[in-house]
């Protein structure tokens, strides 16, 4: 979960989970998700395999297979810059 580094959330989260995973419990945000947030990004799971959205996720499956239907030769690199932006090369 991100917080302001001074809020009062920050300061007791990280004593409270490590209390809770005593007990294997875990700390979650309830967070209502509709289509949309989830498309685009704008959902982080807390054990999620990639943060760009699945708009972003169709689009770099689109290129690789334009790649390999034309039988483009070279390598191809997945470079991340921060929260969830990707790009190819």
């Amino acid at each position: 979960m991100q917080f302001r580094r001074d809020s009062l959330q920050a300061k007791f989260y990280k004593p409270l989970e490590l209390l809770l995973s005593l007990k294997s419990y875990s700390l979650h945000k309830r967070v209502d998700l509709t289509l949309d947030m989830t498309e685009r990004g704008l959902y982080w799971p807390t054990h999620g395999l990639t943060m760009i959205g699945q708009k972003r996720l169709d689009n770099v499956e689109t290129c690789l297979s334009c790649v390999l239907e034309e039988n483009i030769q070279g390598d191809v690199i997945e470079r991340v810059f921060g929260a969830g932006a990707r790009t190819s090369s």
